[in-house]
């Protein structure tokens, strides 16, 4: 009984992962016109970098949770949990890039 929970949870999981994807990321990657990115048209490279990668951690985090993919594969997991922090840290540049760079120059305009 203990396996079919934990199948109903991954279910769950991988599919409100997969419907949030679906519908909230994937027309910044693939509908390039101002009306899907309304008033971040000006920063519509950064935001479809953040989506991307975004997409990846999101795909890429339920597997840490999975015991026999670690246990078999011990230095790829480790390597993956590497790179994901990584990708975080280019997150994390992006997101610093638009505040200091983007919006100086929005309130550069401004006064």
């Amino acid at each position: 009984m203990v396996l079919h929970g934990r199948g109903v949870a991954w279910a769950l999981l991988l599919g409100s992962i997969a419907y949030y994807v679906r519908r909230d990321a994937l027309h910044f990657l693939f509908q390039y016109i101002p009306e899907s990115f309304k008033s971040f048209w000006a920063i519509r490279i950064l935001i479809r970098i953040r989506v991307a990668f975004a997409i990846i951690m999101i795909f890429s985090g339920p597997l840490q949770f999975w015991t026999g993919f670690r246990m078999r594969y011990l230095a790829r997991s480790k390597l993956a949990a590497q790179k994901k922090s990584r990708l975080r840290v280019v997150k994390i540049r992006a997101h610093f890039l638009y505040v200091t760079v983007i919006t100086e120059e929005k309130f550069a305009t401004v006064y």
